[in-house]
């Protein structure tokens, strides 16, 4: 019988009945009974009671085997004893401080040595933050005020990032184009609306013209290499480059945020395209799992900091605990272990997509290294190049259905999204597993 949702939602109820249990009476003290809203799957979260390795286990007694990771940061999977070894020597030394240590010290030269771009980092509480003080950093350093942004790029919910997340092209969000900002949640306060100029993903031209009539009054033009929250797009290389000659050209502020992406190399996804930015957001990896998040560059913005003229501090900023995390995480980060989970997203990627081809399903197959996701199409063989394509044709009732099957059948995915995010916890046979899975869910949805 083919799946169908009403079907699939039950199972998943059925399911997860503590979870859901769990939810009703968290909401009588939290709005909705979480306070993530990425992480409502469906009717309700998952409730984890622990994790270890490549494996979550919930308060219903399942175990699922973990390919969402907690939206990428969990890149060694979970409990790594490295990790777990740091957190607990930093513990030992005390838990807060109105004084740095050596913790943070260490997790800088690190990130400092990895990446070529960045001269000098400074480090924040979450990755929103980072974004907050790169924007920051951006109108010290030019003098101007507005910034720029991609179409589908996520920043954190600061409400200068907040637009054109999902723009949907039927919500007043203009031609493609000639876009225009939409916020992505009530209480953005119309003021604000001219100080983003929003452009689309993968069209120089329309960006050069956008960044040119704009130049006087933008400071940063902030992107990601790879897009996750408004759904899974690759920029072009070609684009990337032309992005950065024009930048340059307009005395703009270049901002990639690699807070996903910094995990796809040593040296960052920004080392894969070959093309230096003026900042680099980090956060997610480099915490071990700890809240965390950065931002650095080269030493002449940075040092806008280091003066005082640019303000940058925080009760929690470089937490001892947090940079000796990131330290470890890091530290066992290699290339070769990177190597080897890009790897396997591409081996996934490359046998679902010839066996969607094979038997002419709407499915597309994107991402690069161990971050991929999977898109419902309208109809088989629709090129999707932008956020905006992933607005306009594909079906999320279809995956949806996806999703709850592989949650169902023991794989965390990355929620509503449709994405993956390995970890160097799984095996060939994590992989194994997940392909035969996923085919498998596949041949009940569309045969």
């Amino acid at each position: 019988m083919k799946l169908t949702l009403e079907a699939s939602t039950q199972r998943f109820i059925n399911k997860f009945k503590k979870s859901a249990k769990i939810t009703e009476e968290a909401s009588k003290y939290i709005p909705g009974g979480y306070s993530r809203a990425s992480v409502k799957v469906g009717p309700h979260p998952i409730f984890v009671e622990r994790g270890e390795g490549a494996s979550l286990f919930t308060v219903d007694g399942h175990e699922l085997r973990d390919f969402h990771n907690n939206f990428s940061v969990n890149v060694l999977g979970h409990r790594h004893p490295k990790i777990l070894e740091a957190i607990e020597q930093a513990c030992k030394d005390g838990f807060s401080f109105g004084n740095p240590t050596k913790y943070e010290a260490k997790l800088a030269k690190l990130i400092c040595d990895r990446v070529e771009s960045i001269d000098k980092v400074v480090f924040t509480c979450s990755a929103t933050e980072a974004c907050m003080a790169s924007v920051n950093l951006a109108r010290g350093y030019t003098g101007k005020g507005k910034i720029a942004k991609l179409e589908g790029g996520y920043h954190g919910s600061g409400n200068d990032f907040f637009w054109s997340i999902h723009p949907d092209p039927l919500l007043h969000s203009g031609l493609a184009t000639n876009p225009k900002p939409v916020p992505d949640t009530m209480g953005m306060p119309e003021a604000l609306r001219g100080n983003t100029i929003v452009m689309p993903q993968n069209d120089l031209a329309t960006c050069k013209r956008i960044l040119t009539q704009n130049a006087k009054d933008i400071a940063a033009l902030i992107l990601e290499l790879q897009t996750a929250a408004g759904g899974l797009i690759t920029l072009d290389k070609a684009f990337v480059e032309g992005l950065r000659e024009i930048t340059r050209d307009l005395g703009i502020v270049l901002i990639f945020d690699e807070t996903i992406t910094l995990r796809m190399a040593t040296g960052g996804m920004q080392s894969v395209f070959g093309v230096k930015p003026d900042l680099t957001v980090m956060g997610k990896a480099i915490g071990g799992g700890l809240p965390i998040g950065g931002v650095g560059g080269s030493e002449a913005i940075l040092y806008l900091n280091e003066t005082g003229q640019v303000f940058h501090s925080g009760t929690h900023h470089g937490h001892s605990v947090c940079c000796a995390a990131g330290a470890a995480c890091l530290e066992n980060l290699t290339q070769p272990a990177i190597d080897r989970i890009n790897g396997f997203g591409e081996r996934i990627k490359s046998e679902l997509s010839k066996f969607t081809q094979e038997n002419n399903y709407p499915v597309n197959l994107a991402g690069w290294g161990s971050c991929i996701g999977f898109e419902m199409l309208d109809q088989v063989g629709r090129k999707i190049r932008s956020c905006r394509d992933i607005m306009t044709f594909c079906d999320n009732n279809t995956r949806q259905i996806f999703n709850y099957e592989l949650i169902i059948r023991g794989y965390m995915p990355m929620w509503q999204r449709g994405q993956v995010a390995l970890s160097t916890s799984l095996t060939e046979a994590d992989i194994d597993g997940f392909i035969a899975t996923s085919k498998s869910i596949m041949n009940e949805m569309f045969d």
